[in-house]
């Protein structure tokens, strides 16, 4: 008979659990390659994968000696590449061709390898495996840390605007086309996480009121003198694995826990715990748990193999 305490037994399916820690004992967590800082912009094994033409599928990648002689030729060459690319990408007029090449260039593999290539010399940390689409703008790029393996697509802009501000994304994220992300006071994204189209993420905003004038009509114009506005400043943070739905606004001083589910068109002005799903046109408001619908059966190889270690 187990023990009370036995892991094969702590983990049960509650459908109606509201406590976010219990909720995340159901939840089974694979575990993702991790990735090593590096010079170069492409692993060994994205190169191959593209090569053998399974890119959706890595597992399927072949390391005979052949193809590693050949995927290594080939970073050679695109180091090369990748120098003079950077070192361009330094002086000051050339670097603006370089800036509007890297902004227009086609959707194919020279015009991500380009893009790589001009944001690597200007961010503060840009990861391995990170894929630039078109039309993505950052401002203040010294301010901004891409993780390794994720997707900016087109037309997102990154904006800081400050010299305490900074924005960091982790492994694996996807931010969706359009998306606004206004770091002054901060942005925070953790690994996994997933922004649809068009989500704006605000880490500074202003109020149409004053807390100490009243009486005074307040503009929200950010061309008015600073003094005549009133300025809301506070880190934002997403956590891992979380999702934000199309259209969605996060405010400044808000945070969203691991998991959560905020639906299209939300507006977030207050922080959620992990695994809550959020939703509601205007104010958004909590309305469920972010559950799984059966227990994966690796959860509880998982925990004993903890346990075992």
């Amino acid at each position: 008979m187990p023990e009370p305490n036995d892991p094969s037994t702590a983990i049960t399916l509650d459908l109606l659990c509201t406590d976010p820690d219990r909720i995340e004992r159901m939840w089974y967590i694979p575990t993702l390659k991790e990735y090593r800082d590096g010079w170069l912009l492409y692993s060994e094994e994205l190169v191959l994968s593209r090569l053998q033409g399974c890119f959706e599928d890595p597992s399927r990648v072949q390391y005979t000696l052949g193809w590693r002689l050949v995927g290594g030729l080939l970073r050679g060459v695109m180091g090369l590449g990748q120098a003079l690319l950077m070192i361009l990408s330094f002086l000051p007029v050339i670097s603006w061709m370089m800036y509007c090449l890297a902004r227009s260039m086609p959707r194919n593999a020279v015009g991500f390898f380009m893009r790589a290539c001009y944001w690597k010399s200007k961010l503060r940390r840009l990861g391995v495996d990170t894929f630039i689409d078109q039309g993505v703008e950052i401002t203040r790029p010294d301010k901004v840390e891409i993780g390794h393996r994720c997707h900016i697509d087109r037309n997102v802009l990154m904006s800081v605007g400050s010299d305490d501000g900074y924005i960091r994304i982790g492994d694996y994220t996807f931010i969706g086309p359009s998306c606004h992300l206004a770091g002054r006071g901060g942005v925070e994204i953790g690994r996994c996480v997933g922004l649809a189209a068009r989500v704006h993420l605000y880490s500074v905003s202003n109020l149409p009121y004053h807390g100490q004038r009243l009486g005074e009509l307040v503009t929200m114009s950010h061309s008015v003198p600073a003094d005549l506005q009133n300025t809301i400043t506070g880190r934002l943070e997403i956590g891992d694995y979380t999702v934000i739905g199309m259209g969605s606004l996060v405010l400044p001083k808000v945070t969203l826990g691991c998991g959560a589910i905020v639906h299209p068109y939300a507006e977030v002005r207050n922080s959620f715990p992990k695994f809550s799903i959020v939703s509601g046109h205007g104010r958004a408001r909590r309305v469920g748990w972010r559950r799984p619908a059966r227990l994966d059966p690796r959860l509880h190889e998982a925990i004993g193999s903890e346990t075992r270690s």
